[in-house]
């Protein structure tokens, strides 16, 4: 199966830009929309389980949002960003046809502290989801019998403007850093809790607190997600807190409290701390991302910052006092950072200038232009400083998130 932007890109034989969205907006007839409609659900039928690499590494963190639970996720990133058609049940609350990338970057929000926190999200498909019907009846019927269907305008403008989504979103959906999945794929026990499957791994399940913790009223939804996360070997997103505490409390029999991704490793969706979300792009999120080593630190920083505001601050601090303390959190890491920097066995020998340092280049040029940068260096602190700080990827990783912060 291919990916939804590689499909898109060979489809209409071109990179998928905000340019080219509008072009092919412009040149493709309702005919051709129902033709790519049925096209793009035949490819969803293509087996995605390899996809989901059963054998990440260790330290992989994997996210998977469960399709059952799309109105409980509707709910929270209604209440807590505004609706998103990335994740949840508004995948056709779109409302400007062609979105700019700060209107996507607001889609984006509910998902920002997590992709600082996951190497990867795997999210059920909305453009799927706007297409399926035509796509479905134009593969069984026949494209010309479903072109006089009343969904298909409403389908062909929505198409329209997942184009523009999704050309905002390329950098992440190429890197693998969002992988958008066909919801009738996932999970294997779709069908709910008459599922025989999923009946067999709810018996296998056993609550592990003495707490006494309220009943979801979500409970099959709750257990379906995690059951998915564990057979795929990925970490379940919760909508809200209590879906998470209540999941927290439930493991596997046999197995010791937190010894599986899936129950131990979960997160719910609007978690506490962190950068403010509005003010992080697109790019930036990307900027993060492309360094390997840099954003290892980046999601181990953003994790802890995480579990000491949810130590620390009680749950009615505001939201700017939160992002406050999260920026003092990185901020203070830095400065315990910078303590054990080899630059404290240089020291600061102020008699030593910037002129000085300079001289010395000059004088050693022609002789070798390494030999001077470093003589350079090693007479001036403040110049080496600067240059350990340039190759030091933790401190790169501090100000990357520093960046995120008004």
């Amino acid at each position: 199966m291919k990916s939804s932007i590689q499909f898109i890109e060979a489809y209409f034989g071109s990179k998928l830009t905000p340019r080219s969205a509008a072009k092919i907006s412009a040149k493709t007839s309702t005919r051709e929309w129902v033709k790519f409609c049925r096209d793009y659900w035949i490819n969803s039928e293509v087996d995605m389980r390899p996809a989901f690499n059963p054998k990440p590494s260790a330290d992989e963190v994997r996210l998977y949002v469960e399709p059952r639970l799309k109105r409980s996720f509707d709910k929270t990133v209604s209440n807590k960003f505004g609706p998103s058609p990335l994740i949840g049940n508004s995948h056709y609350r779109i409302t400007s046809d062609t979105p700019s990338a700060e209107e996507v970057a607001a889609m984006l929000n509910p998902l920002k502290k997590h992709l600082l926190t996951s190497d990867q999200i795997f999210l059920p498909d909305g453009l799927l989801s706007v297409l399926d019907f035509v796509g479905e009846d134009a593969k069984k019927y026949d494209v010309d019998r479903v072109l006089d269907h009343d969904v298909v305008p409403r389908t062909e403008q929505a198409i329209k403007k997942w184009l523009f989504v999704l050309a905002h979103l390329r950098p992440l959906l190429k890197d693998g850093s969002i992988v958008f999945f066909p919801y009738h794929q996932m999970p294997a026990f779709y069908a709910g809790a008459n599922s025989e499957e999923f009946k067999h791994l709810k018996s296998e399940l056993i609550f592990t607190s003495d707490e006494p913790v309220l009943v979801s009223s979500k409970e099959d939804e709750i257990f379906s997600s995690i059951f998915t996360a564990r057979l795929f070997d990925l970490d379940a997103v919760l909508p809200d807190k209590h879906c998470f505490e209540y999941a927290s409390h439930w493991g596997f029999v046999g197995e010791k409290k937190g010894s599986t991704r899936s129950v131990g490793q979960g997160i719910e969706l609007g978690f506490d701390g962190l950068m403010p979300e509005d003010s992080v792009s697109v790019k930036d999120l990307v900027a993060i991302r492309k360094n390997e080593e840099v954003f290892s630190i980046v999601k181990t920083l953003s994790v802890d910052c995480k579990r000491y505001i949810e130590k620390n601050i009680p749950k009615t601090a505001s939201p700017d006092v939160i992002t406050r303390l999260s920026k003092a959190y990185i901020e203070d890491s830095l400065a315990e950072h910078g303590k054990s920097s080899v630059l404290k066995s240089v020291g600061d020998n102020t008699t030593k200038s910037t002129a000085t340092s300079i001289i010395v280049a000059v004088c050693t040029l022609p002789l070798d232009f390494g030999a001077a940068l470093i003589a350079s260096l090693a007479t001036n602190p403040t110049l080496l400083r600067e240059a350990e700080k340039a190759a030091d990827k933790t401190h790169k990783a501090h100000s990357r998130l520093l960046r995120l912060f008004p």
